[in-house]
């Protein structure tokens, strides 16, 4: 059975997350920053991207809106920390794609 999207990562082999009969595990589980952090699937790139751009049209304030918006703003230092992180990433782990 594939898993869902959102959860590919666990069929990955990234972490020993679920059992032999794919049942979650308890606990924290070690992964590789490095390595494993953000995954990149090319053949299904160009449609996330196609999907991304379909909300932006459809929405674009609603979809850029930060949820801290209506909160005072505590996250978006860290919002902000964890892009700059994902900008550092892409290129160094998928230099062919970013």
């Amino acid at each position: 059975a594939e898993w869902p999207e959102g959860a590919r990562w666990m069929a990955a082999g990234l972490t020993q997350t679920a059992n032999e009969k794919g049942r979650l595990l308890p606990g924290l589980h070690k992964l590789d920053v490095e390595r494993d952090w953000l995954l990149h699937a090319p053949a299904t790139f160009s449609e996330h991207l196609r999907l991304k751009h379909h909300a932006l049209d459809a929405s674009r304030e609603a979809t850029l809106r930060s949820a801290d918006a209506t909160h005072g703003g505590d996250s978006l230092p860290a919002q902000r920390e964890v892009l700059d992180m994902v900008l550092e990433h892409l290129p160094r782990r998928f230099p062919r794609s970013f």
